[in-house]
């Protein structure tokens, strides 16, 4: 449940930020995310509860979760608009509406010209607080290429998960062809192509760098080892 109140919203910011809990980056881009899902908003939906129930699940194991949605926006049904940090009553969880200077909703089929602007966005805003993520875990399409750009604009980058939700080809090849320029089909299933492919390849770089590690381990010793990295 959103909390209201600016005392009570500082009380909560400062118990967020000021936590040693591990920080969850939960990117969901597209729809109107709230912590009371609006049912029939348009791109809203089971997406959105899910993701608010994975959050009170990581919560509930002791992290810290900042949802990503995009704002900026009036809300369709009370005009309020959607920006800044919002926090849940627990204190360790918050959505926190990036703009990329468009005050209008966008549908998820027409995001990805907005995503340079999002990620800019995102990435000063973490900046300026101050309070880097440990783990990203992203949501559809747009959510996994926002937070794969916000990954390589970090040095270094951290673990990301996607969570699809459904794939393009599956879709494309469960819906009327009358619909496909409309949805934007074949982009969006370049756009998974590209992803995942990425995803390969960096789990690739993380197999190899793990392993050059455990090689450095057997010939130097795991105190040595952790000496130099502590001392870099």
């Amino acid at each position: 449940m959103a909390v209201t109140g600016s005392l009570r919203t500082e009380q909560l910011r400062e118990r967020f930020v000021g936590s040693r809990r591990t920080h969850v980056l939960m990117v969901t881009n597209h729809g109107v995310h709230e912590w009371q899902v609006v049912p029939g908003l348009t791109d809203t939906g089971g997406q959105n509860v899910y993701v608010n129930q994975f959050t009170d699940a990581l919560v509930a194991q002791g992290y810290r979760i900042t949802i990503v949605n995009r704002g900026g926006y009036p809300h369709p049904k009370t005009g309020q608009m959607q920006r800044g940090l919002v926090y849940h009553d627990s204190g360790y969880a918050r959505i926190m509406y990036i703009e990329d200077g468009l005050d209008d909703f966008v549908r998820k089929e027409d995001m990805n010209e907005q995503l340079p602007e999002l990620c800019a966005d995102l990435t000063a805003r973490l900046q300026r607080e101050g309070n880097a993520c440990e783990l990203m875990i992203s949501h559809y399409w747009d959510g996994c290429k926002l937070a794969a750009m916000l990954n390589e604009s970090g040095k270094p980058g951290v673990p990301h998960v996607w969570v699809p939700h459904s794939l393009g080809a599956l879709k494309k090849r469960n819906m009327d062809p009358s619909t496909w320029a409309n949805l934007r089909i074949d982009e969006r299933i370049g756009h998974e192509r590209e992803l995942l492919e990425k995803i390969l390849v960096d789990e690739e770089e993380a197999i190899d760098w793990t392993e050059a590690q455990l090689h450095i381990i057997g010939e130097i010793g795991i105190e040595q080892y952790l000496a130099e990295q502590i001392h870099g």
